[in-house]
C-alpha cells in the first residue's frame, strides 16, 4: 500500500525538490500532494513546474493552489496587476519560463495553475496552502483567507472537529515536528529563504499515515 505525502512551500527550489524526491524513494503506489507556492522567490519555477507535470503522470497527484499561484493568475486575466506578481518575486519565474509578460505563458502551465484545487479533505484533516478564517461561522466558505491567512489557533467545530494542514508561513523543523500532534500541521520550511542561521532552509515532505517528516536543506 502506498503512502501520502503531501510537500511544502516549493518556490522555484528545483534541485531541492528534486533531492527530496529521491530521499523519499517515491514509488508509482504513493500518492502525491502538494500545498502550493510552486513558484516566485526561487529561479527554477519552470523545471519545477515540468517535474511536477512529469510526476502526475505516473502518481496520483493532488496540486493546492498557493497565494503565488494566485497572483500570476490574476495577473494573467488582469495585467494591471502584474506589478504586484513581480513585486513578490515573479520576475524569476518569467525569466525561468522565458517570457516578458504572464500573457506569453504556454497554454499548459497556466492550466496547470487554474486547474488547482483551494482544499482537500484526507482523514481527520483539511488541507489548504495557508489556513482559514475562524472569525466567521462558516470558514470554508472563505477563499481567500486559504491561500493568504496565519492562523494562530483554529475552531475545529467550525469546521466539524477537523484539524488542518498547511504551508505558507515558513517555520523551522523543531516547529514542524512539534506541528505534528496539534491542530494544525505547518510543512513550510522556507526553503527558498535559505536562512541557514535562524533554520528556515528547508524543503519538508509529511508521510500523512506515519506522522513522520522528511526534509533536505535548500541546495540551489
Amino acid at each position: 500500500m502506498g503512502r501520502s505525502l503531501i510537500f511544502g512551500d516549493i518556490h522555484g527550489c528545483y534541485n531541492s525538490l528534486k533531492s527530496l524526491i529521491n530521499k523519499l524513494a517515491i514509488s508509482s503506489d504513493d500518492k502525491l500532494i502538494f500545498l502550493g507556492d510552486y513558484i516566485n522567490k526561487g529561479s527554477s519555477a519552470k523545471l519545477v513546474i515540468d517535474l511536477l507535470l512529469d510526476l502526475a503522470s505516473t502518481n496520483q497527484c493532488e496540486f493546492l493552489r498557493g497565494n503565488h499561484e494566485q497572483m500570476l493568475i490574476s495577473a494573467y486575466h488582469h495585467p494591471e496587476h502584474l506589478p504586484l506578481f513581480i513585486k513578490v518575486g515573479g520576475r524569476p519565474t518569467m525569466h525561468s519560463f522565458g517570457i516578458d509578460s504572464i500573457e506569453q505563458l504556454d497554454k499548459k502551465y497556466i492550466d496547470f495553475f487554474i486547474n488547482t484545487k483551494f482544499i482537500m479533505e484526507l482523514g481527520k484533516y483539511y488541507l489548504v496552502h495557508a489556513g482559514m478564517n475562524f472569525e466567521i461561522d462558516e470558514p470554508l466558505s472563505d477563499i481567500p483567507s486559504m491561500l493568504w491567512t496565519r492562523n494562530k489557533s483554529i475552531d475545529r467545530k467550525k469546521i466539524g472537529n477537523k484539524k488542518l494542514i498547511v504551508g505558507h508561513t515558513p517555520k523551522t523543523i523543531a516547529d514542524i515536528e512539534k506541528s505534528l500532534s496539534g491542530d494544525t500541521i505547518f510543512l513550510d520550511g522556507g526553503c527558498v529563504f535559505n536562512e541557514v542561521d535562524r533554520g528556515i532552509c528547508n524543503l519538508v515532505a509529511l508521510s500523512f499515515e506515519d506522522k513522520e517528516i522528511t526534509y533536505v536543506q535548500n541546495i540551489e
